[in-house]
């Protein structure tokens, strides 16, 4: 969390003093992105279930992972549900998935604003390796 919150204060004290808009408000009930999550969060825990019973967890890291690319939610919920029902299954002092999905999240997050972000934009793609990078030692460690 405190390397999250490093490049959140450096971009607070960078743009403190701009104006800024609000940006335009959406409805937040669209049914497309209901059913969406919904199917998401099937699939994710699906896959869990999967790695979990065929290949004894060794799996588990692998669909974090590529669950976390789009979106973390799903494979949190999912870890969190698995542990619930049985704690045989996965061990509910298990952060090691959460940490690869968010680090999955923060490369995917930055390679999009890579591609997609102007030249300028560049100090601030550079912010995402801190995090990134903890969460990496994280699972050395773990």
């Amino acid at each position: 969390m405190f390397l999250s919150m490093l490049p959140a204060m450096a971009l607070w004290y960078r743009v403190r003093n701009e104006p800024s808009q609000m940006p335009k408000q959406e409805n937040p009930t669209q049914l497309t992105s209901a059913i969406v999550f919904g199917a998401m969060y099937a699939a994710v825990l699906l896959a869990l279930a999967v790695a979990q019973h065929s290949w004894h967890g060794r799996g588990m890291y692998a669909v974090a992972f590529f669950s976390g690319l789009t979106e973390m939610d799903a494979v949190t919920l999912s870890t969190a549900r698995l542990s619930a029902t049985d704690p045989l299954v996965l061990p509910p002092t298990d952060g090691g998935s959460s940490v690869v999905a968010a680090t999955a999240n923060l490369v995917s997050k930055a390679a999009i604003a890579g591609l997609l972000g102007a030249a300028s934009a560049a100090p601030y793609r550079r912010l995402f390796a801190i995090p990134a990078v903890g969460g990496i030692a994280m699972l050395l460690f773990l």
